[in-house]
């Protein structure tokens, strides 16, 4: 029976060694055959800088990363391949990234990102999903990513008739995203 996913119970560091270019991660050791897509922690631990990271399915052409402020950190949720392999992007040795579980079948990711951001802005509205998702599916996992370089913005996702608003937030600015879970 599939569980979704599955955290272990110490991180793995499975930073990259070459920096300023996407490169292949190899979690094959780490993770079970079938798995889709890992669980992974994005730490910047320098003291005074930002720095750019990013993390994609092995074979995606999705060409955006973020900017982690420093002492700072943000958790990604990325596809594997059949290898297990993903993509990372660490612009800086002080940047790290950790391995802290993976999803097993019952959960699908895209290769490259799906853009489905509403036109109308400040306001809840209702996204159709039906021509991504498979009828059967009973969440989404969303990536709201905020690509100005100055203003900061507030995003959300909620299921369907939900009147919950503490799922809004503010995305800082400078290429920074949140994940965002819920049922559909």
């Amino acid at each position: 029976m599939a569980n979704g996913f599955v955290f272990f119970t110490n991180e793995i560091d499975v930073t990259p060694g070459t920096l300023s270019a996407w490169v292949d991660v190899d979690v094959s050791s780490h993770i079970p055959e079938g798995s889709t897509g890992v669980i992974l922690k994005l730490v910047n631990t320098s003291t005074s800088t930002s720095y750019q990271i990013g993390v994609r399915k092995n074979g995606s052409t999705d060409d955006f990363g973020i900017y982690i402020s420093y002492r700072y950190l943000r958790y990604a949720f990325v596809g594997v391949d059949s290898n297990r392999i993903f993509e990372a992007y660490v612009a800086n040795a002080a940047l790290k990234i950790y391995l802290v579980g993976y999803a097993d079948s019952s959960v699908t990711f895209f290769t490259n990102a799906v853009l489905i951001t509403p036109d109308t802005t400040g306001s809840w509205v209702d996204v159709d999903l039906s021509s991504y998702i498979s009828s059967s599916a009973t969440g989404v996992m969303c990536l709201i990513y905020n690509a100005s370089t100055g203003t900061i913005y507030s995003g959300g996702i909620r299921k369907n008739g939900s009147t919950d608003t503490f799922t809004l937030g503010k995305v800082y600015y400078n290429k920074r995203f949140v994940y965002q879970v819920c049922g559909v």
